[in-house]
């Protein structure tokens, strides 16, 4: 790519060539008359060109201003043109060197700038692709994070349901418990209840137990102190035997409610110790 350039100038540069000797050589070329050997003489020989540019073309002058020369003017007139085209063929290839010389100071400056413009490339190269790996590697780690969120999602409402159900469940058994709770509170106010009817009922039992044991012992005695004194008057001993075995009987059967009452006694408390423990 850097020699394009060169390649370029070299071809204006032969090509220029071409019409600058085409035109030194109609310079240096004698005219149809005879010229004497010391006229000649006198002609300098022709300096050796450089090679000029494709832009080095002399303008020939108009028709109109050349006038035909004299037989002794032809020879100081062809070498007055001769001298004259070689001072215009120097500062032409004068001009054409500095201008060559700018050239390729230009295309030193452009090489420079070449240079420089494929370095910064190769840097952004390089910078582009540390980009795409740095891409590459946030892009992986964003699909990682966003998997993890949809993991951590998942989990949050899976546990959130099972939260909701051990709430539901707690509920539950919240109220069957209070329910439990209420159950045997109530059924221990009615064992209670029974229990204080059961203590009342045996008091009583004993009460009319000893009562009976009592008049039955008050009987015995009666009846003791009439087989003492049997002139002593009176109910016969038949009635006072009556007495004795109604109070008796009525004894026993008192009793046998009693000792239902303490089976009764007994199985209210197992209930409630029951009750309690639940």
């Amino acid at each position: 790519m850097n020699g394009k350039p060169i390649i370029l100038i070299a071809a204006a540069f032969v090509a220029g060539l071409a019409p600058g000797l085409l035109l030194y050589w109609n310079a240096a070329r004698p005219g149809p008359t005879q010229v004497s050997p010391s006229t000649s003489a006198a002609v300098p020989a022709a300096a050796p060109t450089t090679p000029l540019p494709s832009t080095a073309v002399i303008a020939p002058p108009p028709a109109a201003a050349i006038k035909p020369p004299s037989a002794s003017e032809k020879p100081r007139a062809a070498t007055a043109a001769k001298h004259e085209n070689v001072a215009i063929l120097e500062q032409q290839l004068r001009d054409r060197n500095e201008r060559l010389s700018t050239a390729e100071a230009s295309l030193s400056e452009t090489r420079s700038r070449l240079s420089d413009l494929e370095g910064r490339m190769a840097t952004l190269t390089e910078q582009s692709t540390q980009a795409l790996t740095n891409e590459k590697s946030l892009r992986q780690e964003l699909e990682n994070a966003t998997r993890l969120i949809a993991s951590l999602q998942t989990e949050g409402k899976a546990r959130d349901a099972k939260s909701t159900d051990l709430d539901v469940a707690q509920q539950r058994l919240l109220k069957q418990s209070n329910e439990a709770a209420q159950k045997s509170a109530a059924r221990t106010l009615e064992l209670a209840t029974e229990l204080e009817d059961i203590a009342r009922r045996r008091e009583n039992y004993l009460n009319q137990i000893l009562t009976r044991y009592r008049e039955a012992t008050e009987q015995f005695r009666a009846l003791s102190l009439r087989l003492d004194n049997p002139r002593d008057g009176g109910s016969p001993l038949s009635t006072d035997l009556s007495r004795i075995q109604q109070a008796i009987q009525h004894a026993e059967e008192d009793m046998r409610q009693l000792r239902a009452l303490n089976q009764g006694s007994t199985r209210v408390l197992k209930e409630l110790a029951a009750t309690r423990k639940k």
